[in-house]
């Protein structure tokens, strides 16, 4: 192998290496925040609500709001 040869193929890898670096970073942006939202679900038992009863029991949990009590920021968007 020529020493023009050796630079040839070191300058290859150097690039080469900031490709992976370079897409492990868009990776962890982009991928693993979608990836820790979608293993939640796998992971935890989240059983469905098949009768009006039940959603009923489960939306009287949270304080139910009049819309003339809403924020005047919030009125603005509807």
């Amino acid at each position: 192998m020529t020493p023009s040869m050796h630079g040839v193929f070191k300058k290859r890898i150097w690039i080469w290496l900031l490709v992976v670096v370079i897409m492990g970073c868009l990776f962890s942006l982009f991928f693993l925040a979608r990836y820790n939202r979608w293993t939640y679900d796998l992971l935890n038992d989240n059983p469905s609500v098949k009768s009006l009863t039940l959603a009923k029991k489960i939306l009287d949990q949270y304080p139910t709001v009049k819309f003339m009590d809403l924020p005047a920021e919030i009125k603005k968007r509807l």
